[in-house]
């Protein structure tokens, strides 16, 4: 994935690529995942490892708190 249009200091751009991320991920891991509940474990199970492996080879410490904060919200 290219981000070289993106400043990862600016709040703004950092959000810009974790979304572009999780838009990856979805359509990696099939982003009409079944209504069978093993087939979306296993979908929600490769959306997780997705955006995680690829926001740690960013390796951006706001990039990294946009996905926490977003792990936190997405679990309440």
């Amino acid at each position: 994935m290219n981000y070289s249009d993106l400043d990862l200091s600016r709040p703004r751009d950092a959000h810009r690529l974790y979304s572009r991320i999780k838009h990856a991920a979805r359509q990696v891991c099939d982003n009409y995942p079944s209504s069978d509940l093993h087939l979306l474990k296993a979908y929600e199970t490769c959306l997780t490892k997705a955006i995680n492996d690829a926001v740690a080879q960013v390796q951006s410490v706001q990039l990294a708190e946009i996905q926490r904060a977003d792990m936190r919200f997405s679990r309440n």
